[in-house]
Order: C-alpha cells, then sequence, then structure tokens
C-alpha cells in the first residue's frame, strides 16, 4: 500500500505512468468508477485522498502499523513531497469529494495529512510530524484554497512555528488581494483565540508572540487588511461578528434550512466519518440550537448580543495568551473598528477582578504534612459534618477560576491539580478539628466519593481508581486532632507501603483501626 503510495506521488510528478489501483483501492473504487475513459489525473487524485484518511486504520494496533510503515518510507516521502511543491497547479478532475477542488494542491496536501492519520502519538510521531511541518508553509503559499485544519495541526509542530506562521500571515494580510474567508487561517485563529484551543496548544500558546511580529508595523498597514486580520483571528473565533437583527435572523433560518436537507438527505455517505446514527444525532442537536438562536434574536436580540459578549470576555478571562493576543490586536486598529474588542477586553479583566467563592489560599495556611490524611479530615468536616464552609463544589471552582480554563469534560479524567491544590493549603481551624472523631479513607464502596469526587470529577472505583494515600508523615498531624478516636480504611491497597508508623502511633494513642468494609456492614 505504502509503495503504491510513492509509485502514485511519483505519477503525479509525471516520472511515471498510474495503474489503476490494486487490492484494497481497487475495490473501494471499482471497476465502473475506473473505467478505460478514467484519466490518469482522476485515479491519482482518488489513491491519494483515500489512502491519506486513514479511515481504514480500524483495527487494534492497525495505526502503530501504519506508522512503521510511514517511517520506512519517511525520506523518500518527503523528498516527493518537495519535489511536488516546485510543480505548477492544475486541476486533476472534474468530480472531487465534496468541498474539495480536484487539484494537484489537494494531493500534496495529502500526502502531508498522512503525517497526522498514519502516526502514532507517542514521541516517534511528533518526530515525524515535525519534519514533515516544514513543508506546510510553502504549500499553503503555493495552493492558497487549502482550507483543512489537520493542515493548520501538522503546521504547529513546525520547529519555527513563530517566524513561519507570522510569516505566512504577514504576507496574506497585507495583500490587497487577499479574500480573508480564503484558506487555513480561520483555523488558526480558532487555535489562536477560540474556546476550544486549549493553552497548552502551540498557536495558543505562542500566538502573542506571532501577532507581534506580524502587526509590528501596523501604523502602515491599510484599514481593510487590519480590519480582515482582526475578524479572523479576534471576533470570528470569538463570536462577536454579530450583525443587525435581521442579518443574524437571516443566519438562524439559513441554518434551519441547511440542517433540515441534511436530514431529509440521509447520512449515509461514504464521506461521512462517523456512524450515521451519530451524524443525525449532531444534526438534530444543531437543528434545536439554529431554532433556539432564530427564537432568541426575534424576542431578545440585545440579551442575545450581550450573551455572546459575555462568552467572549469570561473565555478571554480565563484564557491568557488568547487574551494577550487580543490585547496586540486591539492596539493595532483604528479607533472605529476597535470598539468591540475593548468592551469584551474591559468585561474579561472585571471578570478576573470579581470576588469568587473558593479563593486559593497560600501554602503556608496549612499546617497537615499528608494530603491523603488531611483529605480524609475534608471529608469529615465538608462533606459529612457539613461544618467547613464553604462546601467545594468543582464546577462553579472552574466557572471563576481565570489562571486557566479548567473543562471538566476533558481535566475530571484525573485530579484536576488547581483542585488538588486547593485541598492542600486550605486552613482548617482548630474550633473545628476538635469535631474530628472518626476518619473513614473512602474508596467508593459507600457509593459516594466526597472530596476524591471533587478534585476528580469522573472519579471511577469500578475501574480502579482509589483514594489518594496515605504515609507515615500523617505521625506528624494526629496532634491536629485531639479527640480522634477511630481511622477506617487504612487496608486500601493504594496505602503501598503500608503506613505501619502511622498504624503503630495510632494504636499507641488507643485510636481504633477498622476495615471500611467492616465499618459499612459490621463485618470484616
Amino acid at each position: 500500500m505504502y509503495r503504491d503510495h510513492l509509485d502514485n506521488l511519483r505519477a503525479a510528478l509525471g516520472t511515471k505512468a498510474t495503474e489503476k489501483p490494486k487490492g484494497l483501492f481497487g475495490r473501494v473504487f471499482g471497476r465502473a468508477n475506473l473505467n478505460e475513459k478514467s484519466t490518469n489525473d482522476m485515479a491519482i487524485y482518488r489513491f491519494a485522498i483515500c489512502f491519506a484518511s486513514g479511515k481504514y486504520l480500524t483495527g487494534h494496533g492497525a495505526r502503530k502499523a501504519a506508522h512503521q510503515q510511514l517511517n520506512l518510507i519517511h525520506s523518500e516521502h518527503l523528498e516527493l513531497i518537495h519535489d511536488l511543491l516546485e510543480l505548477p497547479d492544475r486541476v486533476l478532475t472534474n468530480t472531487p469529494l465534496p468541498r474539495d477542488h480536484g487539484t494537484l494542491g489537494e494531493v500534496i496536501e495529502a500526502a502531508l495529512l498522512s503525517y497526522f492519520h498514519h502516526t502514532d502519538f507517542g514521541p516517534q510521531g511528533k518526530h515525524l510530524r515535525t519534519e514533515a511541518a516544514q513543508f506546510v508553509p510553502t504549500l499553503l503559499r503555493r495552493f492558497p484554497y487549502l482550507d483543512s485544519n489537520l493542515t493548520v495541526s501538522i503546521l504547529s509542530h513546525h520547529p519555527d512555528l513563530v517566524d513561519e506562521a507570522a510569516g505566512l500571515i504577514y504576507d496574506t494580510f497585507r495583500d490587497p488581494g487577499h479574500d480573508p474567508a480564503s484558506g487555513s487561517y480561520g483555523w488558526i485563529g480558532l487555535d489562536m483565540t477560540g474556546f476550544h484551543a486549549r493553552r497548552e496548544e502551540p498557536f495558543q500558546k505562542n500566538g502573542p508572540k506571532i501577532m507581534s511580529r506580524v502587526l509590528e508595523d501596523a501604523a502602515e498597514w491599510p484599514r481593510a487588511s487590519l480590519s480582515h486580520l482582526a475578524h479572523v483571528f479576534a471576533f470570528d473565533p470569538l463570536g462577536l461578528t454579530i450583525g443587525a437583527a435581521e442579518e443574524e435572523a437571516q443566519k438562524a433560518l439559513d441554518d434551519i434550512a441547511r440542517e433540515e436537507v441534511n436530514l431529509a438527505k440521509g447520512f449515509d455517505g461514504p464521506d461521512n466519518p462517523i456512524s450515521p446514527q451519530q451524524a443525525e444525532q449532531f444534526c438534530r442537536s444543531r437543528l434545536k440550537a439554529a431554532k433556539a438562536r432564530l427564537k432568541q434574536v426575534e424576542t431578545e436580540f440585545e440579551t442575545f448580543r450581550t450573551d455572546h459578549y459575555t462568552t467572549a470576555a469570561k473565555h478571554l478571562a480565563k484564557a491568557n495568551s488568547a487574551r494577550k493576543t487580543v490585547e496586540i490586536i486591539a492596539k493595532a486598529l483604528p479607533a472605529d473598528l476597535v470598539a468591540p474588542l475593548e468592551e469584551v477586553l474591559r468585561e474579561a479583566e472585571a471578570i478576573k477582578r470579581r470576588p469568587v467563592a473558593f479563593p486559593m489560599q497560600k501554602a503556608c495556611e496549612n499546617r497537615f504534612k499528608d494530603l491523603g490524611f488531611k483529605l480524609m479530615v475534608i471529608d469529615e468536616l465538608m462533606y459529612d459534618q457539613k461544618c467547613l464552609l464553604p462546601i467545594f463544589d468543582i464546577r462553579l471552582f472552574a466557572e471563576e477560576w481565570t489562571k486557566r480554563e479548567i473543562s471538566i469534560e476533558d481535566d475530571g479524567y484525573d485530579i484536576i491539580p488547581e483542585a488538588r491544590t486547593y485541598f492542600k493549603n486550605l486552613a482548617i481551624p482548630d474550633e473545628l478539628l476538635v469535631h474530628v472523631e472518626v476518619l473513614t479513607q473512602k474508596s467508593g464502596l459507600d457509593g459516594g466519593g466526597g472530596v476524591i469526587q471533587q478534585m476528580f470529577p469522573f472519579w471511577d472505583p469500578g475501574a480502579g481508581d482509589g483514594p489518594v494515600p496515605v504515609t507515615n508523615k500523617a505521625v506528624a498531624d494526629l496532634d491536629l486532632l485531639p479527640n480522634l478516636k477511630c481511622v477506617v480504611g487504612l487496608e486500601h491497597e493504594v496505602n503501598k507501603p503500608k503506613p505501619l508508623k502511622l498504624m503503630q502511633e495510632l494504636e499507641k494513642r488507643g485510636i481504633n483501626i477498622v476495615h471500611e468494609s467492616a465499618a459499612l456492614w459490621g463485618n470484616d
């Protein structure tokens, strides 16, 4: 398959005659699709797109095997991509896939996209993507109509990302003939300042440096060019491109019409990357959202507009790099264009200064030596006795935390570091500590998680998730609990090696040690 792929690229170069694809791809295309009237160019295009997609890499170990094969041809593959980038563009087929142009540029892009679909997720895959990324700037300059978020993903691995991305954006947006709606720059904008970009992603992390380079000579830019750049990298990603009520109503009506057509057409087509059931579910969800948007535009347009600005401000209050990028863009804009960005930035700053329910305390407030033991105390006082207030709620904490954007859905499959730090630093006054008579290291046997479930929202003891270990450091913490009579659950496997010094000290003080099952059900 990979040898056929190299032959296909040589055919695109004109150095090898194209044969009809064999094996898997011969079955995919079928004789009806590649009859005697089919051109070599059409075969080149179809083979390239199908090969690169990786939709067939579904079996166990398939991606790993694909990575190994791609690694074997890597050097020759990059040489062919280099040579192809020197050719003039041409149309290979007048019947391309939806949203494609059927061009040589898309064949080259497909070859580079194999480094997204055919590589593993470890350091070796990253190495291959880094080497492939060095061809992406040339690709986007030579074929400016290419519009793929996956190509942008590969570009993000470029070792000189700041210089290359800044050069691309500068040259493109200073060009008076550039259509701001074309190309992959909208994807870069979403990665830099959009709602779903994560702070560790290269374009968001490096956004301020990139945009500072781009706008070094902003005073010399034409007004239209600055406006185009601001929309692609700030207004559009933040959802601030809001027209009059009539325009927004028409947008919603267009979205409704499009989703209704999709529902009527069905989702069994070969180009659908997900199951028909999933595609229909997403379509119905989008349709429902569009109808709700239309209703709000028609009945509460000012609320509709305000909601968009508030959502953008909340995002910028937490996404520090995105906010800095928007600030750089705002400083470069003329007064009559900058007002919406200034409004959002002011609100973001106000959000950052707003009092919070769960302020992070300093490390010096913590008197406990062992975190696992302290969490047992917090469980008892905050979630059982409900006297240690406020009762911590991870979703409210994530909503008001502004150092970064905490996503429960993404971050909740492990202990969220900020929540751990909150509990570690939390001050517990002596007048509450005297109320602690029983401590339990909860493993989930009683169906509840307490403090661990706030730190680790999707904590699942049935899948092997356990409580935070307790160590011998807790011996020093016993003096903080003068009325402690019983400790439950130290038998849990997470406490390895067993805290024998702690257990000996508990016995010495006459404090009972009880198995969690015995405490719950009266048996050991």
